[in-house]
């Protein structure tokens, strides 16, 4: 008898024993779980660093690296735009100067934040939501004139007044 080579481990196997599709997957997860990735096949189509896909991008360090990364991109802008003022003055004093790249750095974080708000709005379908409002509310309005075209007004009761049509001369 010949024996048969599993695929994801490489060992030897008797025909016929355990080659079926759930030992291949207790197997891949064992060696994941383990960090023992030399008992797989390198050959094999398969992924060994699951790490990242899997971890949870919501984490409290995930987001903390963010916020980081992002709050030291500002920085490095900020010491730009104030390196780029100092080295033209015009005529201006060094902290006047300073204040006004300071000044100009805060008013772009400020457009940059505004328009991060409305792609996160457009991306949440903010469009669509505000085109159904605008469609709601026309139908209202078309509905409310219907209404008003549509009133008959009795003659002769004493909460209802006939509106008295003035013209005026030119």
């Amino acid at each position: 008898m010949v024996p048969d080579i599993n695929p994801l481990t490489g060992a030897a196997q008797l025909p016929g024993s355990s080659g079926t599709p759930v030992d291949v997957e207790k197997t891949y997860i064992g060696a994941l779980m383990s960090d023992d990735l030399s008992k797989l096949d390198p050959s094999l189509p398969i992924e060994t660093c699951l790490h990242e896909e899997l971890s949870n991008p919501h984490s409290r360090a995930k987001k903390q690296k963010r916020w980081q990364s992002r709050r030291q991109t500002q920085e490095e802008e900020r010491t730009r735009m104030i390196r780029e003022e100092m080295a033209n003055l015009h005529g201006r004093k060094r902290a006047v100067a300073r204040r006004e790249a300071i000044f100009r750095w805060k008013a772009k974080m400020e457009r940059e934040d505004k328009d991060r708000r409305h792609q996160r709005w457009v991306r949440r379908g903010g469009l669509e939501m505000a085109a159904k409002r605008s469609h709601r509310k026309a139908k209202k309005r078309e509905r409310r004139l219907r209404r008003l075209r549509n009133l008959v007004l009795e003659v002769g009761t004493k909460n209802q007044v006939v509106p008295v049509v003035e013209t005026r001369p030119n």
